[in-house]
């Protein structure tokens, strides 16, 4: 299930001409033009369905030659994103931060660096045959994608604004021994993941 349930808050079956604009999570979203591998523009349409074509959860947003540019600077940008997607046409965009490419289906993103973030496709088939995990490593201040006939979904994140202040929340205290090897009593002090920790009473 998703943790950050994207769309779900919109209307099933709605639909969206280019240029409209909309929100989920209160995320800013605009329908923007998809660039083939031609390099041509196409300004199509996008709409909110139920979540089949991306393996997400209740509502997804598909895109038909088309995109959903993302506008993450209301909460200071995201920080180490997972989404879902699917793929039913051929060719899909993926921009963030103001750069990007066209790419004949998502898993040919796996490896990239775009926007300075590192792409990785670690989960693809295993829901459906053509659909996701794509991951994004980094700051993400904007996220521009779709295509020629593409869904999106679950689109979830580690933290919000200028970046990260340790390591991941599921490294905290893994640093540290364990008993016997250390023990901690009232008034000491000890950091984990660069987070400064007093016990108390």
């Amino acid at each position: 299930s998703c943790a950050q349930p994207t769309y779900d808050d919109l209307a099933t079956g709605t639909g969206y001409a280019p240029g409209d604009t909309f929100s989920t999570l209160g995320i800013p979203c605009e329908v923007t033009p998809y660039v083939n591998s031609l390099g041509t523009s196409l300004a199509g349409d996008a709409a909110i369905q139920n979540a089949a074509w991306s393996c997400g959860d209740t509502n997804e947003v598909r895109t038909y030659s088309s995109t959903i540019e993302h506008d993450f600077a209301s909460m200071g940008g995201v920080n180490d994103m997972t989404l879902r997607v699917g793929t039913y046409g051929p060719g899909v965009n993926l921009y963030i931060n103001g750069s990007g490419y066209w790419a004949p289906d998502w898993l040919a993103y796996d490896g990239a660096t775009i926007g300075g973030c590192s792409i990785s496709v670690p989960l693809w088939g295993v829901s459906g045959p053509n659909c996701g995990v794509l991951e994004i490593s980094a700051h993400v201040d904007t996220l521009r994608l779709g295509g020629e006939e593409t869904a999106i979904d679950c689109i979830e994140w580690l933290s919000e604004g200028s970046g990260n202040s340790g390591p991941g929340s599921c490294l905290t205290y893994d640093e540290l021994p364990p008993m016997p090897a250390i023990e901690f009593v009232p008034s000491d002090d000890f950091t984990t993941g660069g987070i400064g920790c007093t016990i108390g009473n």
